[in-house]
């Protein structure tokens, strides 16, 4: 049996959550831009107070907005966190490493 340690990950994992979480937030950002322009003409079906709301957010909702900044900031965001704890681990890691034996 031979025992394995993993005792240092490299940074560059990092990147594939980061597009990963680029491409999960440009699909809901399509999603919400589909959504909306399905509600914009129905906003007279739904109670008042509800059609208030949902008219203030199209208002404030562009495209540049949902299909750009929003994924990419999300991205930037999630790619930080993911560095943070890829450096996290390693700096533990050197004293208690996470092992597992081979047969």
């Amino acid at each position: 049996m031979t025992k394995k340690e993993l005792t240092k990950i490299n940074f560059k994992s990092a990147i594939p959550i980061a597009v990963i979480a680029l491409v999960i937030m440009l699909l809901v950002g399509i999603w919400v831009l589909y959504n909306i322009q399905k509600v914009k003409g129905n906003l007279s079906a739904l109670p008042p107070e509800l059609a208030e709301q949902y008219a203030s957010f199209i208002e404030g909702t562009n495209a540049v907005s949902l299909l750009v900044e929003s994924p990419l900031i999300y991205a930037v965001v999630v790619l930080i966190l993911s560095l943070i704890i890829i450096l996290i681990y390693n700096l533990v890691a050197k004293k208690f490493p996470i092992g597992w034996e081979l047969k």
